[in-house]
């Protein structure tokens, strides 16, 4: 880490930049070095409060980038990737990539295999390092009141900062344990303190920070900034996870501070009516956010990640936006087998083997108003968050409808459905006859051999023939088995208008911690007090949202850690921290999921990730994790 806190330092030292351009790039999604134009001296350069506030935001622009592409980003991927909710299968070779997303859902973890245990590590790493930078500076070079700053500036602003370094720390304690502490860049290299030496050093800078944060204001536009709120937010999710942390609980801690945030002793949040007021156009202004990536339109590109890394590739005719990109990737964890029988423990139809973990489409309800495909409806106002089935959107002047393009299972022109399955479903064909330059004389369709429009499309080597042209290799299923159709995909995040209101595509902000999460841990937290009853009302209230009429599977009284696990999965799925939950109920290793089977106790080691082989080759005093 001394290398790059150095580097980064004598970059920063000088400030080389130029305030218009740093102004039209504050907080968008894009390279995380910044681009230096001249040369100022940091003892000069502070002369407007304008500048104070582009080198305050710059540790946020990191933060901004490392969140904002959820759940394929480097501080999101690891939650969701190596757990039981969403995984990149193979799709014929598309995202095999040498198992790079593969060796996270089969917990192939290793310091020197390439994962986002790498990229995390980087993230995080360098995120506190432009953080102290920029309170440095500020602290050093910045006089507020010349400046005429409001009363109280100074210290809001260096402990909005210290607080970002806390969520860094708690980040990568969550990770990889105990990590090298720093509290300037000017520091040199350190080894690794323990895991209670990074908790206590998280706790204090959280505890010190909160009561000089301001109060979000009810109704206040959420902005990035760090309030109360989100420092009471952080401590909350310390002490919940912390028997995993330091072996010891402190459910009681938590449940205290989770009664204060939702009593609004940190600010003013309320739970949202309806899921769009959450992950729609214009949530900035939702009661429900504690702290959220900012992303206004074409002035910050940050996105969800999941519709261009999810959604088939015709998915932009479905949505009636040629300009929506989609790469046919991530899928949910399938609910059903090859041959269409349930993975959902005690569900009818079961398939051979039944899981307690995984089956997230299977886990909501059908009446649930989420469960809806996801369809764009005009001014703003959308439904549902999963495409499933075939994609056929009817608009009064025509039908758009997600179709394939031949170039891989399906035939040209089929609408193709997407299936709650990770399995070759496509029927075998029989290849096409040719003349001597390859040109398609005749191919089979609908069960008979035509020469009607023969397609254009050559075939290839007979030892390499793809898409419609292919038999399938057997009927096989497994995360190394996809294809095109395979496995729902979530529309969670940032949806997309149709092309007639693309100018409000980016308009979605990304949630990072919600009021929900404060009472679904409360919840849990009661439920491990003994106070079930309790922990089902506080579950049962915000669950009746997504519900026209009545819930027709509220939590019982009498519920299990499963079912509780299993509410948190389709609360939260794809918010980035299933991992960390079953982690804290020591499922990660211990139990199975469709086609991953449990790791067994000689792994427990993997409740942790490996420390990158690169920074240990970096940092000699580094240790790496037990067991690897």
């Amino acid at each position: 880490m001394k290398t790059k806190i150095k580097k980064y330092r004598k970059m920063t030292g000088k400030l080389l930049v130029t305030v218009a351009a740093l102004f039209a790039t504050l907080f968008q999604s894009c390279n995380i070095d910044p681009e230096y134009y001249s040369q100022v001296d940091p003892a000069t350069f502070f002369d407007s409060q304008e500048k104070v506030y582009l080198r305050y935001v710059r540790p946020f622009e990191h933060w901004a980038t490392m969140l904002g592409t959820v759940p394929r980003s480097r501080l999101t991927a690891l939650q969701e990737l190596t757990s039981d909710e969403i995984l990149m299968p193979n799709r014929n070779g598309d995202w095999y990539d040498g198992g790079f997303y593969l060796n996270h859902f089969f917990h192939r973890f290793a310091p020197a295999t390439d994962g986002y245990w790498g990229y995390a590590w980087e993230g995080y790493s360098l995120g506190i390092a432009l953080a102290w930078s920029a309170l440095e500076d500020i602290d050093k070079y910045v006089d507020f009141e010349a400046l005429k700053f409001p009363a109280g500036a100074r210290a809001s602003m260096l402990n909005q900062l210290k607080v970002l370094v806390a969520f860094y720390y708690w980040f990568a304690l969550d990770h990889f344990g105990g990590v090298p502490l720093y509290t300037s860049n000017n520091e040199d290299t350190k080894a690794r303190a323990t895991d209670q030496e990074t908790f206590n050093f998280v706790e204090n800078l959280l505890k010190e920070a909160l009561p000089t944060l301001p109060k979000r204001a009810a109704g206040e536009r959420q902005d990035g900034k760090i309030t109360q709120g989100v420092a009471a937010a952080l401590l909350v999710r310390l002490y919940f996870n912390a028997e995993a942390y330091i072996k010891t609980p402190m459910y009681t801690e938590c449940a205290t501070l989770c009664q204060k945030i939702i009593n609004g002793e940190y600010g003013a949040y309320a739970s949202a009516d309806k899921f769009q007021d959450i992950f729609g156009f214009d949530n900035e202004k939702c009661n429900e956010l504690i702290w959220a990536v900012p992303s206004e339109n074409g002035r910050r590109e940050i996105h969800g990640g999941q519709p261009e890394y999810s959604t088939h590739y015709s998915t932009r005719a479905y949505l009636n936006n040629p300009g929506a990109e989609s790469w046919n990737g991530m899928c949910l964890v399938p609910s059903l087998d090859i041959n269409g029988k349930s993975y959902k423990w005690g569900a009818p139809n079961p398939a051979p083997t039944q899981y307690r973990l995984g089956s997230p489409y299977a886990k909501f309800e059908d009446t649930d108003l989420r469960k809806k495909n996801y369809r764009y409806l005009g001014d703003k106002q959308y439904e549902g968050m999963f495409l499933h089935g075939k994609l056929i959107n009817v608009q009064p002047d025509t039908v758009y409808a997600c179709t394939a393009d031949g170039s891989r299972e399906y035939a040209p022109g089929d609408t193709v459905a997407m299936v709650d399955q990770v399995a070759q479903l496509a029927p075998e064909r029989l290849l096409p006859e040719t003349d001597k330059d390859g040109k398609v004389i005749k191919y089979w369709e609908d069960g008979r051999w035509t020469t009607q429009n023969p397609p254009t499309i050559k075939p290839v080597d007979p030892n390499n023939l793809q898409g419609r042209w292919s038999t399938v290799n057997g009927r096989k299923e497994g995360a190394m088995y996809a294809e095109e159709n395979s496995g729902v995909r979530l529309m969670k995040f940032s949806p997309i208008p149709n092309a007639a209101d693309n100018a409000n595509r980016y308009n979605p902000d990304v949630p990072v911690i919600r009021l929900t999460e404060i009472i679904y841990t409360l919840a849990e937290c009661k439920y491990r007090a003994g106070d079930k009853a309790g922990a089902a009302t506080l579950i049962n209230n915000v669950r009746k949202r997504y519900f026209t009429g009545t819930d027709p599977n509220p939590v019982p009284a009498g519920f299990d850690e499963w079912r509780l696990l299993d509410e948190w999965l389709i609360e939260f799925l794809g918010e980035g921290r299933r991992r960390t939950d079953l982690v804290r109920w020591n499922k990660f290793t211990t139990e199975a999921w469709w086609d991953h089977p449990a790791d067994g106790p000689e792994k427990a080691y993997f409740n942790r990730f490996p420390i990158p082989a690169t920074a240990i080759n970096a940092n000699n005093k580094l240790e790496p994790n037990p067991g690897y």
